[in-house]
């Protein structure tokens, strides 16, 4: 390696080592020389949240969570500073570790791609650019969404600090929405600082994919799973959408990667893997405890059959560390929102025994529609794929994968009857690369050539008919909303009281677009005086002194009289 670019890059890593020991001791240092008063005050006005002074005092930021966040600061302050000689030392030997990896990664890349042949280079180019073209159709097409202005408004227009320490529901995908205020610095554009990472995530998901099941399994597997992954219409759906599930998806299929690889390779490098990327899993969404949890067993399992338990001692390590990094990471959010806030998800109630065993068949059935995009007959014919391919798949790979990949699918299915809770539909997303092994698997099973080609190309045209199916462009409600907010705005208001839920999220968006302070109730206070009333079409509240300007099937919109 060239000794220039080896010093500039340590010295790089150094300089963030060094930055990284200013940030934990200014912290400390802050939080130890202001008092508790004048810290919630700062709060307070920084964010221009006054209305909330009660709730911030008696729930997030209280004297307790302060002490607290004090000394959490301090620990973690001394910490890095008894480790910083030692990050310092080793920073070169990391350097070269670090351009070592990504040069070899790199070079694997060059090579699995310079392998392929110039007809099916061609497949992959064009089922890329049609991919690219419909994730780029619905990046600009599909509204901005009321989960993703939730996200926006509440924690990614807030900052880091915020981000990382507020969750007063699911939505708060923390290391997403993290990736979205490190956008925000560079770019003001609302739908690529909420959208960019999802879309980036999908690309690279879909290159992983496809090399994976090219290199272990084979071209017309990999062609056709990548195919039904591209054309998928969930995964491009949620590709541009501002949330978390395509980061999710990505490291689940990560560690389902790493963990069929550690079956024939009990590398070291597979633990760090497998204990940083699902730090990053759990620090994004909870809910990658279903693939987890199935990795575990799957491993546990197959040690187990194989009557060599030697290498789960070493997982037992990374079992550790990922929950200690969770824990860390989860910390500040335990401080200020409350451990509570975490693990009860007032958005999905438990069922009782007997209501859960009533509606499981239902559920999976219509969860299996959603994954594969077909209006009936999901579950059938997701259990037909996978039954196929079980009969089909003769080589050991094949098969260690068809295992991994099952218990994939089941282990969820008995975590979620523990809970007995039915999860929204979109958590299942992770699964998608999983049955697109399954689909690429029966192309595979054929003996004929031209019987491959003839299944490619039936898929194609059957993934993108189910495209423009769902895609219906059904944001009429959107639309409506958007035209009232619009007139709302022609004017600057300082008071609108609203009784409907999206309208009241989106409120707030405009007033953070519009550079606008904006007080939005949802609970009438008889002292305020509000500009403009936006109440259901049902609703009893009195709006006398007020001039209709809108009117749909969702709200009634008032203005005051002058």
């Amino acid at each position: 390696m060239n000794p220039k670019n080896l010093y500039f890059f340590s010295s790089i890593i150094k300089l963030l080592f060094l930055t990284g020991l200013l940030v934990v001791i200014a912290i400390p240092f802050f939080l130890w020389t202001t008092s508790y008063y004048d810290f919630l005050h700062s709060i307070i006005l920084h964010y221009n949240i006054q209305d909330k002074e009660f709730v911030l005092r008696n729930k997030y930021l209280t004297p307790h969570t302060f002490t607290a966040s004090r000394y959490f600061t301090l620990i973690a302050a001394v910490v890095y500073i008894l480790s910083i000689p030692r990050l310092i030392r080793k920073s070169e030997s990391l350097t070269v570790l670090i351009l070592t990896k990504y040069f070899r990664l790199i070079t694997r890349i060059t090579k699995e791609f310079s392998l392929l042949k110039r007809d099916e280079v061609i497949a992959f180019s064009l089922i890329t650019l049609f991919s690219l073209l419909l994730k780029l159709w619905y990046f600009f097409k599909v509204p901005f969404l009321v989960d993703e202005a939730f996200s926006y408004v509440y924690f990614v227009s807030k900052g880091f600090a915020v981000t990382a320490t507020y969750y007063p529901a699911p939505n708060n995908h923390i290391f997403s929405n993290l990736l979205s205020c490190l956008i925000q610095l560079f770019i003001d554009n609302t739908l690529l600082i909420m959208r960019l990472p999802s879309f980036i995530f999908s690309i690279i998901l879909g290159a992983v994919l496809f090399l994976f099941y090219k290199k272990h399994f084979s071209y017309f597997t990999a062609i056709a799973a990548y195919l039904f992954y591209s054309f998928s219409f969930q995964m491009n759906f949620y590709a541009v959408q501002g949330r978390g599930y395509l980061l999710l998806t990505m490291c689940s299929f990560l560690l389902l990667v790493i963990c069929f690889k550690y079956t024939s390779a009990q590398k070291r490098a597979y633990l760090f893997a497998f204990t940083f990327i699902s730090i990053i899993g759990f620090y994004t969404i909870p809910t990658f405890l279903y693939p987890f949890v199935a990795s575990i067993i799957f491993l546990h399992f197959y040690f187990f059959l194989n009557k060599n338990i030697n290498p789960l001692f070493k997982l037992y390590a990374a079992y550790c560390a990922v929950l200690a990094g969770v824990l860390l990471l989860y910390a500040p959010v335990f401080l200020v929102s409350g451990v509570s806030s975490l693990v009860s998800n007032s958005w999905v109630r438990s069922l009782s025994l007997n209501d859960w065993i009533n509606s499981i068949p239902s559920y999976l059935g219509d969860s299996a529609i959603w994954l594969l995009n077909v209006e009936t007959g999901g579950g059938v014919l997701l259990i037909f794929i996978m039954v196929w391919n079980i009969f089909i798949h003769t080589q050991r790979s094949e098969r260690v994968f068809q295992l991994l990949s099952i218990i994939h699918l089941l282990i969820p299915i008995l975590l979620i009857g523990v809970q007995r809770v039915l999860p929204f539909f979109r958590i299942w997303i992770y699964l998608i690369p999983i049955i697109s092994f399954w689909i690429g698997g029966i192309c595979s099973g054929f003996k004929k050539r031209y019987l491959k080609l003839a299944y490619i190309l039936a898929l194609a045209a059957a993934m993108l008919f189910s495209d423009l199916r769902a895609f219906r462009n059904d944001f009429g409600f959107y639309d409506e909303m958007n035209l009232a907010l619009s007139k709302i705005f022609e004017v600057i208001p300082q008071n609108v009281y609203c009784e409907e839920d999206t309208y009241y999220v989106f409120l707030n968006y405009y007033g953070i677009k519009h550079h606008v302070s904006l007080n939005v109730d949802d609970t009438y206070e008889a002292l305020t005086n509000y500009d403009f009333l936006i109440l259901k079409p049902q609703s009893n509240f009195s709006h006398q002194g007020y001039d209709l300007i809108v009117e749909n099937q969702y709200v009634v919109v008032y203005v005051r009289n002058k």
